[in-house]
């Protein structure tokens, strides 16, 4: 250890990322120990779940090839809640994009997708969200023909001011004209 700082990152230990903080011991100018703390990011990912209702999952750069494989990365956690996603997001030919969006059965989805550097600066894994976005597009939709209705209604009084107020100044240039005959 060249150094009496902390450091911290992700490890890829064979296909299983590990969370990594190292801290020096130091004893009289000489390093004479390291405290080392593992942790998977599975506990990440089960707390963003429990804090923010977002599920997710972590692929892990692989060689093998494994039925929850995609392009080069292997299943390590999941927390969908339907196995159905994760075929679909094969079958769709998934590619790790950082923002797609996916219509399975009734629902839709959104997937947010980003790597996970390791200490070196390599890809190590791929970290997956994914938001079920099929209330918010139902009101979405509720609140665009909401709006197209007001647009409809403002645009027919619209057209009727317009048309009355042309109808008098009509009427009047009339009166002026047959005034003056």
């Amino acid at each position: 250890i060249k150094s009496s700082k902390p450091f911290y990152g992700f490890v890829l230990n064979g296909e299983r990322l590990e969370y990594h903080v190292s801290i020096p011991v130091v004893f009289k100018d000489h390093t004479v120990g390291v405290l080392e703390f593992v942790a998977l990011p599975d506990e990440i990912f089960s707390e963003m779940e429990y804090i923010n209702e977002l599920k997710g999952a972590l692929f892990v750069k692989s060689n093998t090839k494994k039925p929850s494989h995609i392009e080069g990365y292997a299943l390590q956690y999941n927390s969908f809640e339907a196995i159905e996603i994760m075929s679909e997001l094969k079958k769709n030919s998934y590619r790790f994009e950082p923002l797609k969006h996916y219509e399975f059965g009734e629902n839709q989805y959104a997937f947010y997708a980003f790597d996970i550097a390791d200490f070196s600066g390599r890809s190590a894994a791929k970290a997956v969200f994914i938001n079920d976005i099929t209330k918010i597009n139902h009101k979405f939709n509720v609140d665009l023909v909401g709006i197209v209705v007001i647009l409809v209604f403002l645009l027919i009084v619209l057209v009727v001011t317009i048309h009355l107020g042309f109808k008098k100044i009509i009427e009047r240039l009339d009166e002026a004209l047959s005034e003056s005959e």
